[in-house]
């Protein structure tokens, strides 16, 4: 029995865990009955029946084979093939051929179509590879510094996968739509991308605050400020800074203002005149620490901060300050 291999051709080699197409040239007067294929010298993997077909003059067909993901024992590099074609008398043939197997990262992202006044973030990367992997994330095409180095544990550690969580700052971007996108790069410098679109929203929130007073002498104060429209003294929403637990102390709450569980986006605040109340909270009756004047959330300037009352420093912004994952 005659029988040659053939290997998909390739500049790289082959793609490990991907099926291809191996073609056999088979010469033989007996019907074909099994073929097994043989990695290394070491039997790996029977493979589809050969088809019924006359060889006695030559035939050529295609049998598909399941690479092998590489692992501890089947690494990247130079493997040797070995095809055994039988008929059903026990009578074989074989041919050999060398092919490269090397592995590609396989990654993916889960990001949230919306992020509300979230400027750090700590996205989850799925990665697969048998080798180590590192993450490169760009938004818009550029590239952005993460607060650290994030790379994924080499060998079985990514196989099937592992998860990644890279945090990123995403504060400096401009409000509006963006196009995240994630290159992971293995240690044979082998890469895949992938990318996710995400809506970054500004908010209005309390970036610092100081009050004066003895307003609860027996414990801590509790704070929050309510919101209102200026003109109708609707109310829209609060925002609730336990940090405040002291007068005459400056406090750094980025503290979003709230309604119904719900953060309250820059957007809706635009093209109006808006107040907040400062309250000290008392179980039997709220105490009114200052009322501010009227603003608009496009034109808060932090270099400049409101006093009022016996608020004697008060900056509001709008951002994104929080923290999300």
């Amino acid at each position: 029995m005659r029988v040659d291999l053939i290997v998909p051709e390739s500049d790289n080699g082959i793609v490990a865990g991907r099926r291809v197409g191996l073609t056999v040239r088979v010469t033989h007067y007996e019907t074909l009955a099994y073929a097994t294929l043989y990695l290394d010298g070491e039997w790996f993997d029977e493979l589809p029946a050969p088809p019924d077909v006359d060889c006695s003059t030559g035939c050529e067909f295609e049998l598909g084979w399941q690479t092998p993901r590489l692992d501890e024992i089947v690494d990247e590099g130079s493997h040797q093939i070995t095809v055994v074609i039988g008929d059903a008398f026990g009578y074989e043939g074989q041919a050999s051929e060398r092919v490269y197997l090397y592995d590609v990262p396989r990654v993916s992202v889960d990001a949230p179509d919306e992020l509300v006044g979230v400027g750090w973030y700590d996205v989850e990367t799925t990665v697969s590879d048998a080798s180590g992997v590192e993450l490169q994330f760009f938004v818009d095409n550029e590239l952005l510094e993460t607060d650290r180095s994030y790379r994924s544990n080499p060998g079985p550690g990514c196989q099937p996968s592992c998860y990644l969580l890279t945090r990123l700052d995403l504060r400096p971007l401009a409000e509006g739509a963006h196009e995240i996108n994630v290159i992971a790069v293995d240690d044979f410098d082998h890469s895949a991308n992938t990318s996710t679109s995400v809506i970054l929203t500004d908010i209005l929130y309390v970036s610092e605050i100081m009050v004066q007073g003895d307003w609860d002498p027996f414990s801590n104060l509790e704070v929050h400020l309510d919101l209102y429209d200026a003109a109708t003294d609707v109310y829209l929403g609060s925002a609730p800074v336990p940090e405040v637990v002291m007068s005459e102390a400056l406090y750094y709450p980025d503290a979003a203002f709230m309604r119904d569980s719900q953060t309250i986006t820059a957007q809706e605040l635009r093209n109006r005149e808006l107040r907040v109340e400062v309250i000290e909270e008392d179980p039997f009756a709220d105490d009114l620490i200052g009322l501010g004047p009227a603003f608009d959330v496009d034109s808060l300037d932090a270099t400049e901060p409101m006093a009022f009352d016996s608020v004697s420093h008060l900056v509001l912004a709008t951002g994104r300050p929080l923290s999300g994952d």
